[in-house]
């Protein structure tokens, strides 16, 4: 069985328990491809916390960072959900738009990110035509 790192916010902490996911490894068996704005979360004291963007990814293009705090998807606070939850939340259709609120430091930022198909790579997920 071959692992390789991939992003947690594909929805894989759920499946293979968040302590697994300070660096997910994954089994190829996990999708091949999604739809979503890019980003590896990771749950820290119950907040959704971005790990990294990912190449072509829209999350990347909208700004957000490596240490922002995901607290609102969509206008509702993720306050007591699983990181599976807050992922699932995150995806959706392509080309529609998620509004996520972020915390970088203290300061809230509201921040609107276009969904995209991402597909597997050697490396991870890059965008899909």
């Amino acid at each position: 069985m071959k692992l390789r790192p991939l992003a947690s916010a594909l929805g894989i902490c759920a499946a293979i328990g968040s302590a697994s996911c300070q660096r997910a490894e994954v089994v190829d068996s996990f999708p091949k491809d999604f739809v979503g704005v890019g980003m590896e979360l990771n749950m820290v004291d119950g907040s959704a916390m971005v790990v990294r963007t990912l190449a072509g990814g829209s999350a990347a293009e909208a700004g957000i960072q490596s240490g922002d705090r995901i607290d609102m998807v969509d206008g509702k606070p993720i306050t007591g959900q699983s990181l599976g939850d807050v992922v699932m939340r995150v995806r959706g259709k392509p080309d529609t738009q998620v509004t996520l609120t972020v915390d970088r430091n203290g300061q809230r930022f509201i921040m609107v990110v276009k969904r995209r198909k991402m597909a597997k790579t050697t490396d991870g997920y890059s965008t899909k035509p």
